[in-house]
């Protein structure tokens, strides 16, 4: 069976985007970032249209392989897009300068060392097994191609309800903070932790399933994309391929370790298994 046909007998299973599957992306995205858009100056058939030919053209550039779909009952619930690049995290500014505005003109190389990536849409009533497969996959992408690591720009959902509680014991509001002073919180706020099962995991919620799975967060940054809840902050995250660097060239190593992976992300049960 191959990489772009369905791979899970299961109700959810995952597979390579194709052209017509580009409307069907079109309506998840909106759904999944529907308080972004909000905040756009733009009718929703613009935004459609917008929508429509950018996904067309990263999905031509990429290809199925780097555009990847999660359905339950053959309907999608979402889709991951990532890239290898010679563009590297430590490089990172903005979501923006690093896809040059989403066309992935100079973010895209075949023979770069990384993975970018670039989007993980999924409705807001998909569960967490569908993306786990999506994130699953990826790293199986990784692994295989002997890449040295594959790096994102997170949100902060639980940024804003968090600073407005500091706000509120302070007697302050988060409008009134000054530019420095919503840094100061994003910073507090990225460096908290909550025990979990005596692990001190993140307190955002959205970080901490990327640390389940090892990823690692360099830094915040301002104004990385429009996104109230995070109040516009981002961080960039790391997973690092957990091949020594000696047995990448192997290709018997990679085949082995990344089809592991490959084979988590194509069962609903194990993917669950991977993150708990």
């Amino acid at each position: 069976m191959s990489d772009d046909q369905r791979v899970s007998r299961s109700r959810h299973s995952s597979r390579g985007a194709h052209s017509g599957d580009i409307e069907r992306l079109v309506d998840v995205d909106l759904a999944a970032f529907r308080s972004v858009y909000k905040e756009y100056e733009a009718t929703e058939t613009e935004l459609r249209n917008r929508l429509t030919d950018i996904f067309a053209m990263r999905l031509d550039k990429v290809g199925p392989d780097w555009f990847r779909v999660a359905e339950k009952d053959g309907s999608i619930e979402g889709f991951l897009v990532s890239c290898p690049t010679r563009k590297t995290p430590d490089e990172f500014k903005s979501w923006e300068e690093t896809t040059d505005g989403g066309t992935l003109m100079s973010t895209y190389d075949p023979s770069g060392p990384n993975v970018y990536v670039v989007s993980l849409s999924m409705l807001p009533k998909a569960g967490e097994g569908a993306r786990n497969m999506l994130i699953l996959h990826t790293m199986g992408k990784v692994v295989e191609g002997g890449y040295d690591q594959f790096f994102f720009e997170s949100r902060l959902p639980g940024l804003l309800s968090w600073s407005r509680r500091r706000c509120r014991d302070k007697g302050r509001t988060v409008e009134s903070l000054t530019e420095a002073e919503r840094y100061d919180f994003a910073e507090s706020y990225f460096h908290s932790t909550r025990d979990v099962k005596g692990k001190q995991v993140p307190l955002d919620p959205l970080l901490r399933i990327y640390d389940q799975i090892g990823c690692t967060f360099l830094r915040v940054f301002p104004d990385a994309y429009e996104d109230a809840k995070s109040m516009n902050f981002g961080v960039v995250g790391v997973w690092r391929n957990p091949v020594p660097r000696a047995l990448r060239k192997n290709f018997l190593v990679r085949k082995v370790v990344g089809g592991a992976f490959c084979t988590l992300s194509r069962s609903h049960r194990l993917t669950g298994k991977a993150f708990s």
